[in-house]
């Protein structure tokens, strides 16, 4: 309860990543508060968050990163809004449903094996 806290509290979560990240479990928790995240390009939540949830950075390219604060800071008020906060917070918590995701296993097509 601590770190949720912490995490609704702050502005933003910044998952600076240089290596490649299937997941980020951090990253979602932070989400799930309905903070809007900073991650790098590396890190794969791109194809369940958009760019109401997200700002994306190139790793190792500091002008990215830069570009990616500036956005959030210029966003800030839009960003860290309660209303904006909970639609974040609903998008997470509706599209990780247990539900949802027993859907998207049952429509997977069937293996070749």
């Amino acid at each position: 309860e601590a770190l949720r806290q912490e995490l609704r509290e702050a502005d933003a979560y910044v998952a600076p990543s240089i290596g490649q990240e299937a997941f980020s479990l951090a990253s979602l928790e932070a989400a799930s508060t309905g903070l809007p995240l900073i991650l790098s390009s590396r890190i794969g939540l791109g194809e369940f968050l958009d760019e109401r949830d997200m700002l994306r950075f190139e790793p190792e390219e500091p002008e990215s990163f830069r570009a990616a604060l500036a956005s959030c800071g210029q966003r800030r008020e839009e960003l860290s809004a309660p209303a904006s906060r909970q639609q974040r917070h609903a998008r997470i918590a509706e599209h990780f449903a247990p539900a949802t995701t027993a859907q998207r296993i049952l429509d997977l097509p069937p293996s070749a094996a």
